[in-house]
């Protein structure tokens, strides 16, 4: 598939949809296994089962989970596949057919990814169908795409069908009923003098489109970019976007609880962006983002992202990343019974993380988050250990907070075992 299109997504195991509420109900793991690898030199094979609990109380019956794959590698870099996704709904009482579970969900299809010899030409070739008891038509979907670049060119295509019925249960397709369009043109330009301190910078213009499957067209966003990097792989550059969205629902724009926007209004702005990160190839590394602009209901956006670290090498990182949104007069139009007024909002996000090495076996990581938007406050810590090359078993402990009191939302304990086969 795509970032957009998957059609298998492993996060979805365990999270069971109540059409009757429209609430993803998290449903305990009982087993699972996962085997992936290579038959012979042009072979690989994935295969994947997992079986959840039913929830008496709540109507979710036992749901298993499975996926199949086969891959074949062709010519010098390229490789084609197949696959089958296939979620198991073990469905006995009336609560749970009331409730919109269906006896099965499968997604079948197959995927060419082309990567040349030389490396200039690119791309991918993906087509996915849902199957299900039901079996409307437009349930299947489509992707493609073509990239040649080179030292001096960027040219490139990409398109996506996803029909208005295509669902595949166990992948992420957060969008459907859309025709998608997204061509880009790039030059890329070298300093005549060999002494300069700049590598490359490099002119790019894109233009991405959504119309739905009657033919309106619903968002575009268009930009044209200025970019570069210096000899140390520092990397700078900036571009000016013009953004056109009409609304498929209603819409917080705010995202914070305020007054929504309403389905079928049509908004469009223009900003600017900016953005400089230093050499990576330094033990203090720092990055700046920023974008300053229109937004929904002819409101205003400022947005910075900041970010700095430092290596302890070899024992490890530690880093700070800070966003920063300011939202301001987005305009709300009035009904019969409400007022036209706007809303504004600020809000930030802070991300600290620690990564520590204590031998070339065994690692820790942990991350934090306070998110003012969502009003939550996330702790992820991982141990890992590396028993044998390519096999690592994994502790992982995570938990939610809500922030103003610090009361727990929920909270887990993971453990995860990798094993390598060399057969």
């Amino acid at each position: 598939g795509s970032e957009t299109v998957r059609p298998f997504f492993s996060r979805r195991i365990g999270l069971a949809l109540n059409t009757k509420t429209g609430i993803y109900e998290q449903t305990p793991i009982t087993y699972g296994a996962r085997l992936s690898g290579k038959l012979t030199n042009d072979w690989r094979i994935g295969v994947l089962n997992v079986q959840s609990e039913r929830i008496e109380a709540k109507g979710v019956p036992t749901q298993n989970y499975s996926m199949l794959a086969f891959q074949r590698k062709l010519f010098a870099r390229s490789n084609i596949g197949v696959y089958m996704v296939n979620k198991q709904s073990f469905i006995d009482t009336d609560l749970q057919r009331q409730n919109g579970f269906q006896p099965y969900n499968r997604d079948i299809g197959f995927e060419y990814n082309l990567a040349s010899a030389n490396s200039f030409w690119t791309g991918t070739l993906f087509y996915g169908n849902s199957i299900t008891p039901d079996n409307k038509a437009q349930n299947f979907s489509h992707v493609a795409a073509l990239t040649y670049k080179d030292n001096n060119w960027i040219v490139s295509w990409k398109h996506q069908w996803v029909g208005a019925n295509y669902n595949p249960e166990t992948g992420y397709v957060p969008r459907v009923n859309y025709t998608f369009i997204y061509p880009e043109f790039g030059k890329i330009f070298y300093p005549k003098n060999k002494a300069s301190n700049v590598f490359y910078t490099q002119v790019r213009a894109t233009t991405m489109n959504y119309w739905n499957n009657q033919g309106t067209q619903t968002d575009n966003t268009t930009y044209v970019a200025f970019e570069g990097k210096l000899r140390d792989q520092t990397g700078f550059g900036t571009f000016i976007s013009y953004d056109y969205v009409k609304l498929l629902y209603d819409f917080d724009a705010t995202r914070m609880g305020n007054t929504a926007l309403k389905k079928g209004t049509e908004h469009h702005w223009y900003a600017i962006n900016a953005l400089y990160n230093s050499s990576p190839i330094k033990l203090f590394t720092y990055s700046v983002t920023a974008r300053f602009g229109g937004y929904y209901g002819d409101g205003w956006r400022t947005g910075i992202t900041a970010e700095m670290g430092y290596r302890f090498q070899p024992f490890g990182s530690v880093s700070m990343a800070v966003d920063y949104n300011d939202i301001q007069d987005v305009a709300i139009p009035g009904t019969e019974t409400m007022a036209a007024k706007k809303v504004s909002s600020q809000f930030w996000i802070i991300r600290p993380k620690i990564d520590i090495t204590f031998t070339n076996k065994l690692f820790f990581a942990t991350f934090f988050q306070l998110n003012q938007q969502t009003k939550n406050v996330n702790l992820n810590a991982r141990l890992q250990w590396r028993y044998k090359p390519a096999s690592d078993l994994f502790l992982v402990y995570t938990d939610n907070y809500f922030p103003e009191i610090f009361q727990i939302r929920n909270r887990a304990l993971v453990l995860k075992l990798n094993y390598w086969l060399n057969l």
